[in-house]
């Protein structure tokens, strides 16, 4: 005779806790799974700019390898955004506490396509200019997710779903609109959607803590979760972002800022993939921001030092020379590096 097993015996609530167990377990991978996705793709990234910057490589592998890139790309941005869902929104303090909308909307896309039906009609309007706000990445990672899924649940009975997310800038604040064509929310709904614990879905599949919590985590930074005006379709939360005065040219603490003057186009290549991987800021060669690092070649190292006086100019920071040591032009401080060994740089700069 067919006997049960152990967890069909088990009462529900110890079901559930093992249901919990194991999501828990899953995020763990999750979050391992998409740091070593970004250590993997990030080799093969570099080796390919580096044979794409060959001027004798026909157009018809330059092609080829501009697609290959481009799913490579796909994978470094799912990379991104399970490390953005898999960070403890409640513990940021070793996180970037700044976040640049359309990069951080990049790598989540995937995220948010995954999560909504293969149906499901996305649009974003997430502007490159957009001040940066001040907010932790993974947080409003998180608060959008549960946003998104709420908007799927709504959206089961729809025969074409469709979610749309923009951003637009109001009274100093950025305002993030996302607006489902679902079921919408009845009046009591409406009034007790931010009330911890209330949910209109199954317990057994439902906390009840997602909009209260969103909304907990952006208080916390200054902004808020905020429920739109009734709709006759669908419905609209706005997510209110505080920003920082002068954003796009502000220096995140922590964040360490490296010049770049470095003539072959190759070593530049791989040199800027290097620094977007330690999540480093690149100055442009002729900013006027004092920079924690300087990387060189030896044709722009006289120059940084002042024509043969031996002093640093003033913003170049530490200096990295690539190149062969040259005691003539060059004090005892500045460190060589041999371009067929770029390893050492990756060490440089972790």
């Amino acid at each position: 005779m067919f006997k049960s097993t152990a967890s069909e015996e088990l009462p529900p609530q110890e079901r559930h806790l093992q249901r919990l167990q194991r999501m828990a377990t899953l995020g763990t991978l999750a979050s391992g799974l998409g740091h070593d996705l970004r250590n993997l793709v990030m080799p093969v990234l570099l080796r390919l700019d580096v044979v794409a910057a060959s001027n004798d490589l026909p157009e018809k592998a330059r092609q080829d390898l501009a697609s290959i890139r481009q799913s490579i790309q796909r994978l470094q941005r799912l990379a991104a955004g399970l490390r953005l869902l898999s960070s403890d929104p409640f513990d940021q303090r070793d996180e970037s506490q700044l976040t640049t909308l359309h990069d951080w909307w990049e790598d989540l896309q995937p995220i948010v396509v995954d999560a909504l039906p293969s149906h499901t009609t996305i649009g974003a309007n997430i502007a490159k200019d957009l001040p940066v706000v001040a907010v932790p990445p993974g947080t409003l990672a998180q608060v959008l997710i549960n946003l998104v899924m709420n908007s799927r649940q709504a959206m089961e009975r729809t025969a074409k779903p469709r979610l749309t997310v923009s951003a637009r800038v109001e009274d100093g604040r950025v305002l993030v609109d996302v607006i489902d064509n679902g079921s919408g929310m009845d009046e009591e709904t409406r009034r007790r959607c931010f009330e911890p614990y209330f949910t209109t879905r199954a317990r057994g599949f439902a906390t009840g803590l997602g909009l209260s919590t969103g909304r907990a985590l952006l208080n916390g930074y200054g902004g808020d979760l905020i429920l739109g005006d009734e709709r006759d379709v669908g419905t609209m939360f706005t997510l209110s972002l505080p920003t920082r005065v002068a954003a796009m040219h502000v220096h995140e603490p922590g964040a360490r800022r490296v010049r770049l003057l470095v003539r072959d186009p190759r070593q530049l290549a791989m040199l800027r993939l290097l620094i977007r991987h330690r999540g480093l800021e690149e100055l442009a060669p002729t900013a006027t921001d004092t920079a924690d690092l300087t990387i060189c070649d030896v044709d722009e190292l006289a120059v940084l030092l002042g024509a043969g006086s031996g002093t640093v100019s003033n913003g170049a920071g530490s200096i990295i020379a690539i190149g062969t040591p040259r005691a003539d032009i060059a004090p005892a401080s500045v460190r060589w590096v041999d371009p067929r060994d770029f390893s050492l740089l990756d060490d440089v700069l972790h």
